[in-house]
């Protein structure tokens, strides 16, 4: 899925859909970055390259930069959702759902992996401002290029649709995961 259609995807409350759902709705996410939206734009620096005239060397340079450290952050913060936490909350879910206590995570507190995430979506937010301040807010020459044009809609599409599902994860995702392991270890 487009990174401009993540973005119209958040308009479906997530608030009571099963977790397993918007679990996979997020990884749905990660890999639509992964596979098209992070190499699409990799493509476009690419072909920016050679014809830089619309746009200040060194803005295009530190643009870039910006992008490809978002990229890094992002692979490993991916990572640890779709292996750590994401596997940990659908299995609290299917054991609250069945009622069975099941085994405490080798991380303990659910608020542990959260944490460090949410530590990350600060990083992945300063690296969105830098793009954006490298871009001059993506405001675009009047003589600027269709690979300009096309990369600054494509950094602003990625940028909306990382926002939306940050607020996917930490407004609904985390904060039901949290509940949920605050009310299995009540029980």
């Amino acid at each position: 899925m487009p990174v401009s259609e993540q973005v119209t995807q958040v308009e479906k409350d997530w608030t009571e859909a099963p977790l397993k759902s918007l679990v996979e709705h997020l990884v749905r996410d990660h890999r639509s970055w992964r596979v098209k939206d992070f190499p699409l734009i990799q493509e476009l620096f690419d072909r920016l390259e050679d014809t830089a005239e619309s746009i200040q060397p060194s803005g295009l340079v530190s643009l870039r930069r910006a992008f490809y450290r978002l990229r890094a952050e992002m692979e490993g913060h991916m990572s640890r959702e779709e292996n750590v936490l994401f596997p940990a909350i659908v299995h609290a879910e299917s054991h609250a759902i069945t009622g069975s206590a099941g085994p405490r995570p080798i991380f303990g507190s659910m608020q542990n992996p959260i944490t460090m995430l949410e530590d990350d979506h600060d990083h992945e937010d300063r690296f969105l401002a830098v793009m954006r301040d490298a871009a001059d807010g993506y405001q675009l020459p009047e003589d600027a290029d269709e690979n300009l044009r096309t990369l600054f809609g494509a950094l602003q599409a990625l940028e909306a649709a990382m926002h939306a599902h940050t607020r996917i994860e930490s407004s609904i995702l985390f904060a039901r995961a949290l509940r949920l392991s605050r009310k299995k270890s009540c029980s």
